[in-house]
């Protein structure tokens, strides 16, 4: 809304590419950040590694945005890992994080909701998250 508008400063944008060799653009971020009155507000899109057995390069995907990707906070100089550097983060994108399961399983229960909890005891990104290995700063609000 318009009225809102002057309370947006310090807008800064950067891309980081992690396809093949670190330079194809295939994989990445994009992210966009900006001062909404005194808060840091950093937003995050990023398409990781794909393939249920490429789990540890979608962790490096992760780890080389977090470092590299150049938003700042304009509170912080040098710039730094964007998960320390902003009050919010929003990650959203494609994380190609996998159900790790028998597809036979998963799809049954998907089919019903009852087990959906044993389902998500093979999702990908909850176990990295577990082991502190990516996004351990991140919540993704489940049933």
């Amino acid at each position: 809304h318009q009225k809102h508008r002057f309370k947006v400063s310090r807008v800064r944008s950067d891309t980081h590419a992690c396809g093949i060799a670190g330079m194809l653009p295939n994989k990445g971020a994009v992210g966009v950040s900006f001062m909404f009155n005194e808060t840091s507000l950093c937003f995050v899109t990023s398409h990781l590694a794909a393939h249920i057995h490429r789990t540890e390069d979608r962790n490096q995907n992760y780890r080389t945005i977090v470092s590299n990707l150049r938003l700042g906070n304009v509170l912080l100089d040098p710039p730094t890992d964007i998960n320390a550097a902003f009050d919010y983060v929003f990650w959203f994108g494609d994380l190609n994080y996998r159900v790790d399961t028998d597809y036979q399983k998963a799809l049954d229960s998907a089919r019903h909701p009852t087990q959906f909890k044993e389902l998500v005891a093979f999702d990908q990104l909850k176990s990295v998250q577990a082991q502190g290995k990516a996004f351990v700063e991140y919540r993704e609000p489940l049933a």
